[in-house]
């Protein structure tokens, strides 16, 4: 960041980008810049690499500012890094955590639109059951038997919330 972004690096970008593999681009180094001209930085940063300046994540590593933001990235790019991650930086537990039932809930939400009755308890189940996971390895629980006996009261419970709702919409129209 407190430099600009050279030909090089604009080389090296373009051809790791044609790999089509997941990328984040950080801009280290933030804290080096005056913080009136840090939007300004970012901006030409993302003009040089023809980028939106939503795509470019500000960090420090030598402050750790922006690396929270950075990792979250990372692991919604990368979501075998959930464990890890949560073990090695246990503070980013409840943001990861928050960030996967996020992404449950959306593609919960979509399946949900789906007028199709009993079809779409197949696709909701395995979406919960691998939100359940996916916190438990953040918090580097083992699901053993006696976690999944303590799970299926909980799926039931679901189950019967939402063939209720289904019920009550059926009267009184979705809300």
């Amino acid at each position: 960041a407190a430099g600009s972004v050279t030909a090089s690096d604009r080389a090296l970008y373009r051809e790791l980008s044609a790999l089509g593999k997941p990328h984040i681009i950080a801009l280290n180094k933030i804290d080096l810049v005056k913080k009136s001209d840090r939007r300004l930085v970012i901006e030409s940063a993302a003009r040089n690499l023809d980028l939106t300046v939503d795509s470019i994540i500000p960090v420090s590593a030598q402050s750790s500012q922006g690396v929270d933001q950075l990792v979250l990235e990372m692991t919604a790019a990368e979501p075998q890094l959930l464990s890890k991650v949560g073990e090695v930086m246990p503070s980013l537990r409840r943001k990861l955590a928050w960030q996967a039932t996020r992404r449950a809930a959306i593609a919960s939400s979509l399946i949900a639109l789906t007028p199709i009755p009993v079809i779409d308890l197949v696709p909701l189940t395995v979406i919960q059951g691998g939100l359940v996971l996916t916190i438990a390895r953040i918090y580097g629980e083992q699901l053993g038997l006696r976690r999944l006996a303590e799970l299926i009261p909980s799926f039931g419970v679901g189950w019967i919330a939402r063939t209720l709702f289904q019920e009550i919409s059926k009267v009184a129209g979705l809300p």
